[in-house]
């Protein structure tokens, strides 16, 4: 698939049906590579493992429709698990493998589920761990799966979101978002099958699932999927698989550098760009990390709500704007617009306002959708930027206090909640402070209450139980008053 006519996504009827069709035309190719695990498989051979997995969880009473926990970390387990999710019919729920047991639970109750695949075991649950879905699916799984039927404005999955306000909620995607994110992103990177990627970014991420594993699969590509990001092995996998893209978060740029001092790094002619887009990145860090590795940094910008992204600069050197987080892709439609929702002029600063068939269909949660700017297809970022004359989208700020810690986005008033739940806490206030290599950091500031003793590791440990671990602050502080 090597021309830009060809990237359409429009002759499918859903998502399973794009994975068996590019998996028929790309049978002997090779697709997938897990150094961790030394796996490597063909595009036939994945596809195999994905209808065996569909055949054993339908066996196991996985019925279409049904909402199934896929928490995993980044591996082939992973990706055998959401591929047989999506050919038996079922509607992967994707969280964090970091989240707590408590999370895990409330989420399992919002979105209805029965099944989890997870390396923790759920009260109530039917519970599959990885091994369910390594290189050898149950033995006892010796027929083909039964083939569902699925419409493109069905639900395809469920993917939680920090949002505007920094409290997880449940997105709704469908195979419509899917497919049209999908080919809209093969026309704006102009990738290849011969372009190979490398995906460092976990994969319940909306970043890492499109950019580092849809898209290298629907352009006949291969990928190489990491369990997590390593700075010391980065460059070395950048030469032996000739990687040609990988999405990073702003944090990973200044890892990388920071790196570079001890390690001297051979940078490959491979490497065509890097990509971010899942948090700020100032300019002054893209200029640092094209000085130091002469490869150019490609911003974009998208929510979980908008499927993945919403705009892309061009992926070369000349022709993207720095400091932009780009153009539109071709089926988003990006506006500035005042309290009003007028539409404003080039260079007039106003909200970011994203419209089209790859906004999500709403939050699960009756009451997130009640409160949210996500209507009708047409989502309110909180985002406050501008166009240029040209089209190249800017971000100035924000209309909210979001904390953004390493590429995840965190709402103080969510830690706050959490820590005035510990029984010798009376109140508490959150905030930012700079961070060289994370952007942002997390600190607390706790007025224990009357004859309480204070000890900010068993804070720490108590919040373990609640947040997950990214939101959790660095420091506590035990203060004699809060004023404000």
């Amino acid at each position: 698939m090597d021309t830009m006519s060809a990237l359409s996504t429009d002759q499918f009827a859903s998502f399973p049906e794009l994975l068996a069709s590019v998996a028929a035309r790309n049978d002997v190719r090779p697709f997938l590579t897990v150094p961790e695990s030394n796996s490597s498989f063909t595009y036939g051979e994945i596809f195999a493992l994905w209808r065996q997995g569909a055949a054993f969880l339908q066996t196991q009473g996985v019925h279409s429709g049904d909402r199934v926990i896929l928490s995993l970390h980044n591996g082939q387990e992973y990706v055998v698990a959401l591929g047989a999710l999506f050919l038996a019919g079922a509607v992967p729920v994707l969280i964090n493998p970091g989240a707590s047991p408590h999370q895990l639970e409330e989420l399992a109750r919002l979105c209805n589920v029965s099944v989890s695949i997870s390396s923790q075991r759920l009260e109530g649950l039917a519970h599959y761990d990885d091994t369910y879905f390594s290189s050898a699916i149950p033995q006892e799984t010796d027929h083909a799966p039964t083939e569902v039927t699925k419409d493109r404005k069905d639900l395809a999955y469920i993917v939680f979101t920090s949002g505007s306000t920094g409290m997880m909620k449940g997105t709704q995607i469908t195979h419509e978002n899917m497919l049209v994110e999908l080919g809209s992103l093969a026309r704006a990177y102009r990738l290849t099958a011969q372009d190979s990627h490398l995906c460092v970014l976990p994969l319940f991420h909306s970043s890492a699932l499109y950019r580092n594993f849809l898209l290298p699969y629907f352009l006949g590509a291969e990928t190489v999927v990491m369990r997590e990001f390593d700075a010391s092995s980065f460059w070395k996998l950048i030469k032996t698989y000739r990687i040609s893209f990988v999405q990073v978060v702003p944090t990973i740029l200044s890892l990388l550098l920071e790196s570079a001092a001890s390690q001297k790094p051979r940078i490959g002619s491979t490497l065509k760009f890097v990509g971010t887009a899942s948090a700020p990145c100032p300019v002054e860090l893209v200029q640092k990390f094209e000085g130091q590795f002469q490869v150019p940094v490609i911003e974009g910008y998208g929510l979980t709500e908008t499927t993945c992204g919403a705009t892309l600069n061009p992926p070369t050197r000349e022709e993207r704007r720095l400091g932009s987080i780009g153009h539109p892709i071709d089926v988003a439609c990006v506006e500035i617009v005042n309290e009003d929702g007028d539409v404003l002029l080039p260079n007039q600063e106003g909200e970011i306002r994203i419209s089209g068939p790859l906004v999500s269909v709403g939050y699960i949660n009756p009451a997130d959708q009640e409160k949210s700017a996500l209507v009708s297809g047409v989502i309110l970022t909180g985002d406050l930027g501008y166009k240029d004359s040209d089209g190249f989208v800017y971000i100035i700020g924000r209309k909210t206090d979001m904390i953004y810690r390493g590429g995840f986005k965190i709402s103080p008033k969510e830690v706050e909640g959490e820590l005035v739940g510990h029984p010798d806490i009376e109140f508490a206030v959150v905030f930012s402070v700079p961070h060289e290599i994370l952007g942002e950091d997390i600190v607390a500031y706790v007025l224990p209450k009357t004859g309480s003793t204070f000890h900010e590791g068993a804070v720490r440990e108590f919040l373990s139980g609640q947040l997950i671990n990214y939101k959790i602050p660095t420091r506590i502080y035990a203060v004699p008053e809060l004023i404000g």
